[in-house]
């Protein structure tokens, strides 16, 4: 499932830049920004259900704190494991 949203957010930026009528340089632009605009939603979307899921478990008090422990733990190992 996770490759044909990739190639949904492909082909939406292809068909929309094809119906604005972009320049083939923006084309390209718009190719290379879909995948990480969709990664960006998706990580936003991971990080309010984890949120939710920690006011559940936990006390209403506890679960920010929890959220935001967990949401640094995994930024510090994103960043720390980046290729670049």
């Amino acid at each position: 499932m996770h490759p044909y949203l990739f190639a949904g957010a492909y082909l939406l930026a292809d068909k929309g830049s094809g119906l604005l009528g972009v320049q083939s340089q923006m084309h390209a632009e718009y190719l290379v920004m879909a995948p990480k605009i969709l990664q960006a939603l998706l990580a936003a979307l991971m990080d309010y259900f984890t949120w939710r899921l920690a006011r559940k478990i936990f006390s209403g008090e506890e679960a920010p704190t929890t959220a935001a422990v967990g949401e640094d733990s995994l930024l510090t190992f994103t960043l720390g494991s980046s290729p670049s």
